[in-house]
């Protein structure tokens, strides 16, 4: 390891180090991932001498630190940019359980005056070592604020929801290109993942409804409709229903504080919530059975404007019945929300999802992601897969 020349650093980290932070707060980390893989998570020994970033893609990446070593270095490091940006901002100081998180960060009395680190072999981003950096501070040199009170969590909430029912209104009509990949594993055990099929897929927002062009299936246009699998959990609503299927009135939702994060001087307000089963709107079909469902899970919102920055949902037990049996049914949601510029302006859209489908021991995951959001032309005329767009 080197430090930049001409600079005297008086705080210095080591990028492997970084991960072995994030791999010490494990609830964490099963936040941001919640299909994270439990056995490999359980059987790390917090700040022990071994790969860290191995076993980080080994818990969290498809095909583990094998199948990511394939593609190179700028690949690894970019992947640990992404683990770093989504694990620590749910991280907490107190719960954190590698011996050398606190000893660094005691060790600096001013953080900022950090000098970056550069590894001769690793490519991680900053991004992971300011998300670690000025996370810690606030909470061990600068005076806790008083803690949001009964009345504070419910004006939050009543600004949530209002985000979330106008938030189709607010959209313009826009196109962007949507990259699907779906593995399935009929083991029922989350760890035998086989690939179904990638999809590219040009989506339109056209008149606050949702329209697919399939574009391509396995990198290949010709005949792609016919590549696709059938049987296995299709995903849909991630531009709005999600939100209704959360905070519309008719479903009762229950709401109970969980905690705040902090990142890029963003505060996100983290709560629990739940929604009955008599009250809710969320439906799964699984043939020709209906079946209504309860789910719970947690909402990060943006704590001054109530904007909904990421929803994990999952199902609550349920069951069809297929020749006098009983199959399980259900869903996992992640869902994240990020600033994107269309036309001149900045919208809060969906970059990434990860839906989980279950039937019976059948699991089908689907991980989405959502690039090149762009203003829709009106006076062009596209053909989507349910029908004609007509310009206006």
């Amino acid at each position: 390891m080197r430090v930049i020349p001409d600079q005297k650093p008086r705080f210095c980290i080591a990028i492997e180090e970084g991960d072995a932070w994030l791999l010490g707060d494990l609830p964490a980390v099963r936040r941001a991932y919640p299909n994270a893989r439990d056995e490999v998570l359980n059987s790390y020994i917090n700040d022990s001498i071994c790969g860290t970033w191995e076993v980080l893609a080994d818990a969290v990446y498809r095909g583990g630190a094998k199948e990511l070593s394939r593609n190179g270095w700028h690949v690894i490091g970019t992947e640990e940019s992404r683990w770093a940006e989504a694990i620590s901002t749910g991280m907490g100081v107190g719960n954190n359980a590698s011996p050398g998180f606190f000893g660094k960060i005691r060790s600096s009395r001013n953080p900022r005056n950090a000098r970056r680190v550069v590894s001769g072999k690793s490519h991680m981003k900053v991004t992971m070592l300011k998300q670690l950096l000025f996370l810690v501070p606030a909470a061990l040199f600068a005076q806790t604020p008083a803690p949001p009170t009964a009345a504070d969590h419910q004006a939050l909430i009543a600004l949530m929801r209002d985000a979330a029912l106008n938030y189709a209104d607010r959209l313009q009509d826009f196109l962007c290109t949507q990259f699907t990949t779906r593995t399935v594993d009929t083991s029922g055990t989350g760890n035998r993942w086989k690939l179904l099929e990638t999809q590219e897929l040009e989506l339109g927002y056209i008149t606050h409804n949702e329209h697919y062009r399939l574009l391509k299936v396995n990198g290949k246009d010709r005949d792609p409709a016919k590549k696709i699998k059938k049987g296995y959990w299709n995903p849909g609503g991630e531009f709005g229903s999600s939100l209704l299927y959360i905070f519309a009135p008719k479903v009762a939702a229950e709401f109970e504080w969980d905690h705040e994060e902090s990142a890029a001087g963003t505060r996100s307000c983290v709560f629990r919530y739940r929604v009955p089963v008599a009250t809710s709107s969320y439906v799964i079909q699984a043939d020709l059975d209906h079946v209504r469902m309860a789910h719970h899970g947690f909402v990060t919102a943006d704590c001054e404007t109530g904007a909904v920055m990421r929803i994990q949902m999952e199902t609550e037990p349920a069951s069809v019945k297929r020749v006098g049996r009983d199959y399980a049914i259900g869903m996992t949601l992640d869902l994240q929300y990020r600033q994107a510029a269309i036309g001149g302006k900045g919208y809060l859209l969906p970059q990434w999802a990860t839906e989980t489908g279950i039937f019976g021991k059948t699991l089908t995951k689907v991980e989405i992601q959502f690039r090149d959001y762009r203003k829709y032309d009106s006076s062009s005329n596209i053909l989507f897969d349910d029908g004609s767009v007509m310009s206006n």
